[in-house]
């Protein structure tokens, strides 16, 4: 459903024009419609500016969606915006959200290669608490703790 803005020719007023492809022979923009205005009701010209219509809640348009991280249906961004102050959420950038993947990423990493150094101390034959404070990096408190327990 295409909206074209027109130009009367009379009262220069401009005004969108909501037409069907179907309305023409040809299912191409009309090239003339009557003024909107009842008073004048001349003929207007195409302005250029065309849109397709998006009117939420009508002819089965709808950009509605629910919002699995918010927990609820969201009607619109403006809905979304007041559902997000109410919860008390924040919106966070892409950038903010990469940055967050990528320290995850790296964490997860080092884990995987001190679990793997740890590993080939243990086989070595090394005993657990030197394995552990070779291979971690610990503060005293974490490795006296370690240490009782290993006794």
């Amino acid at each position: 459903m295409p909206l074209h803005n027109y130009r009367c020719i009379a009262c220069k007023k401009v005004f969108e024009h909501l037409w069907f492809i179907g309305d023409t022979e040809d299912g191409k923009q009309p090239n003339k419609v009557t003024c909107e205005d009842q008073e004048c009701n001349n003929v207007a010209l195409p302005s250029g500016g065309e849109l397709f219509a998006r009117t939420v809640g009508r002819w089965g348009d709808s950009l509605s969606y629910y919002d699995r991280g918010l927990g609820c249906e969201i009607k619109s961004p403006a809905h979304r915006d007041q559902v997000m102050a109410q919860k008390g959420v924040v919106p966070v950038s892409q950038q903010e959200l990469d940055d967050h993947t990528h320290r995850k990423i790296t964490e997860h990493n080092e884990h995987e290669r001190q679990v793997a150094e740890f590993d080939a101390h243990l086989k070595s034959g090394m005993h657990m608490t030197d394995a552990i404070d070779k291979t971690f990096k610990l503060n005293h408190t974490t490795k006296l703790n370690t240490e009782i327990s290993d006794a």
